[in-house]
């Protein structure tokens, strides 16, 4: 049916077949749970490359919903406005995204689906009472949404995951998957059922690793009963059971993480760090909190470097220890060239050494703990403080984005400077995304993309706009009818009258007096006056498929549809 391909500590990625069996199975368990039908109004917030996307398309074709595909400069730069105006009723968010929207900014939403990544009780009272909640889990290897949480009667309920659907779901001991946990305790989800996908494109051997046949608690049987045979997917997730058989997600066994709902294999990124920046002779990548309250989880890489002996001899430094480094610009190019946005590394560590346990291995909890030693402010300040010293902001624009980045980063007003990048102060898409939000609403027109891809604030501030003041009052839509009229009637007959979905009228314009006179006089004769067809021929050296491409392009912009 598809392959969804996830990232690999190898610099591959691992093609994850799923079957039409598998997602049929999935639709027809998800359907009651979603409550879907012919007025529901999907907003289609996720990539592409993401399994979310293919939920939303399928469980629309299932249930004759809307699938509404916004602009990726409107998802990402004006969401709230964005769904508004595609009338969306229903959203899938990662906790993370869902912290950009106000409830209150888009009343039309009545469904929230929470998925990707763990899900607090904190992200879930904004919501809470406003709008239904949902929370799924779901693995790539298998059919989109294995596990459906729609039951829960209080916030702290909605952070479990809930239960199987269509699937039996077992915890075993994640060092050997043939012994069962003990009920209540934590252990690695297995999956059993007909959701289980095919395995790994063109890879038997993780295939083998992962997708396991009949372990022997599953061939014996429980006490008493008979044993079967059966096919299980090894999520790789820790998960614990309640006494009513709700399960909640842990986290990974493996050095595989989430990064606000994105899969990140540590082992690709490291990989690629040790390419792109000369001076590294070893890397461990890992998440770590920085210390202070309400501090979120970062992607943090530390490096053993070309000349960490000298620098150890000179400034007394020992394992325990770890320093901002400062990667060189022509490294950062090459590892946005070669990783997206969020699996680069907001912060950089130089030590003497990995530290490493009793048995030789990596001691990821002394890295964890070496990487929370410092908090949130005192990291931006290291990582810009070579910069030398903060220049003030002087311009109304400036100032205006100075104050918005010190609010969403959290920072303090005199750690900002022209000269600093919002990713080195520890900025990712979901903090711009925010920016750019909280900018339009004290009328500065900026994207995600301008936050992100200059190297300053000085140069944001040169890339942003301000927006005139009738640009922000929009003018809803069909509200240019007549007071009284009966719209949906309306909107009923111009469809049939243009042979087109209801779904597809976004507005409907009264006539002037004279574009009313014409259209008059043109019904009133049979000669076709006013109306005018054109037959344009076109020579063969042009190309038929960029120009194909092109109208859809006019298209998709309204205005130009007038």
């Amino acid at each position: 049916m598809y392959v969804v391909f996830t990232s690999g500590s190898t610099g591959t990625p691992k093609g994850a077949m799923v079957t039409h069996q598998n997602l049929a199975s999935a639709m027809h368990y998800e359907k009651d749970h979603y409550q879907l039908d012919e007025t529901s109004r999907i907003y289609d917030f996720s990539s592409y490359g993401f399994i979310v996307s293919i939920v939303n398309m399928f469980n629309a074709i299932c249930s004759g919903s809307c699938v509404c595909i916004p602009r990726d400069e409107d998802r990402r730069n004006k969401l709230a406005d964005s769904i508004n105006s595609l009338r969306a009723n229903i959203i899938h968010l990662t906790p993370s995204a869902a912290n950009v929207l106000d409830p209150d900014e888009v009343p039309g939403i009545k469904t929230v689906v929470f998925s990707g990544e763990g899900l607090h009780a904190d992200a879930i009272k904004k919501w809470w009472g406003k709008v239904r909640v949902l929370n799924v889990y779901g693995q790539a290897e298998c059919a989109p949404r294995a596990i459906i949480n729609d039951s829960a009667t209080t916030p702290a309920e909605v952070t479990r995951i809930g239960r199987g659907h269509g699937q039996k779901t077992w915890i075993v001991d994640p060092r050997d998957h043939n012994k069962l946990v003990p009920f209540g305790c934590i252990g690695e989800l297995l999956l059993e059922g007909p959701q289980v996908g095919r395995g790994y494109l063109g890879d038997p051997e993780k295939t083998a690793a992962s997708f396991i046949h009949d372990p022997t608690w599953l061939t014996k049987g429980p006490p008493g009963g008979t044993g079967r045979s059966g096919r299980l997917y090894k999520t790789g997730d820790l998960v614990q059971a309640d006494q009513s058989g709700m399960l909640t997600l842990i986290g990974r066994k493996d050095a595989q993480v989430k990064i606000r709902g994105q899969r990140v294999e540590l082992g690709e990124v490291e990989h690629r760090i040790l390419e792109s920046i000369d001076e590294a002779v070893q890397v461990v990548a890992e998440i770590v909190v920085p210390k202070g309250d309400g501090a979120s989880p970062m992607l943090a890489a530390f490096l053993v470097l070309d000349n960490a002996a000298t620098d150890a001899a000179q400034d007394g430094d020992n394992v325990r220890a770890a320093k901002i480094h400062h990667i060189t610009a022509d490294s950062q190019k090459r590892l946005s060239d070669s990783l997206p946005v969020y699996m680069i590394p907001t912060v950089f560590f130089s030590v003497v050494a990995i530290p490493k346990t009793v048995t030789n291995k990596i001691n990821r909890r002394q890295l964890r703990e070496m990487g929370s030693a410092y908090s949130v402010q005192e990291l931006a300040e290291m990582r810009t403080q070579a910069g030398g010293p903060k220049r003030e902001p002087k311009k109304p624009m400036e100032k205006h984005l100075h104050a918005l980045w010190s609010r969403i980063l959290n920072l303090k007003p005199s750690s900002i400077g022209l000269g600093d990048s919002f990713i080195q102060l520890g900025g990712d898409s979901i903090a711009a995304m925010k920016v750019a939000s909280e900018g339009r609403k004290i009328g500065i027109d900026l994207s995600v993309a301008t936050i992100l891809s200059n190297i300053s604030l000085e140069e944001v501030a040169d890339n942003s706009l301000y927006i005139e003041q009738d640009m922000l009052e929009l003018i809803k839509p069909f509200s240019l009818l007549p007071n009284g009229e009966d719209v949906s009637g309306i909107v009923k007959e111009a469809a049939k009258l243009c042979g087109t979905e209801e779904s597809a009228i976004l507005d409907i314009y009264p006539c002037t007096p004279l574009q009313e006179g014409l259209f008059s006089l043109a019904l009133a004769s049979s000669l076709g006056d006013y109306i005018a067809q054109y037959t344009l021929e076109i020579s063969n050296e042009v190309n038929v498929e960029r120009l194909c491409e092109a109208w859809a392009t006019v298209r998709r912009t309204v205005l130009s549809r007038i």
